[in-house]
């Protein structure tokens, strides 16, 4: 588990949006939905914040909430209006063969 430090770290990273966007994406990449959750969790979290997402957002707040305390995503439907709120998106591509 991350010390306070390691989190503030990781927190720091996460401001760039960019860097976030491969955050997130290499969590789903290695097929870690739950922790996808968490992860989302720190994005939120470095981009400002539950009340600022839930500003540029139309999910209900306690749904927010729940992804921050780490609950599981239940559906995209979830999932799309956060990533918009913090400036992302999901793109599917095609895999090298």
């Amino acid at each position: 588990m991350l010390g306070r430090s390691g989190q503030k770290n990781i927190l720091e990273l996460l401001q760039d949006r960019e860097t976030a966007a491969e955050y997130l994406t290499e969590t789903l990449a290695r097929r870690e939905v739950p922790v996808f959750g968490l992860a989302l969790r720190n994005a939120i979290e470095a981009q400002g914040g539950l009340r600022e997402v839930r500003e540029r957002t139309s999910l209900e707040a306690s749904r927010i909430g729940e992804i921050l305390q780490g609950r599981p995503l239940q559906d995209l439907e979830d999932v799309a209006p956060v990533l918009q709120a913090l400036g992302m998106h999901i793109v599917i591509e095609a895999r090298q063969r």
